[in-house]
């Protein structure tokens, strides 16, 4: 079983903004440009979608965007 705590280290800043990830483009929030737009919501656990990203997830939903929701659990 795997274990973590508040207390445990966790990533830097600066590793965070090194990452490819920051290269990315950021996501328009105009409902325009969101609904002609589809998504995938990956998640590791069930709820993790709802909890993480049930916000976004309506307001997609709202403004008629494409969304998938994908669930990888080994349980």
């Amino acid at each position: 079983m795997v274990t973590f705590t508040h207390n445990d280290a966790g990533t830097s800043e600066a590793a965070w903004a090194g990452s490819p990830a920051a290269r990315l483009p950021d996501l328009p929030l105009d409902d325009a440009a969101l609904a002609g737009r589809a998504f995938i919501v990956l998640a590791a656990h069930p709820d993790d979608e709802s909890l993480g990203a049930g916000g976004l997830l309506a307001r997609l939903h709202a403004v008629g965007a494409t969304v998938r929701v994908l669930l990888c659990t080994a349980g």
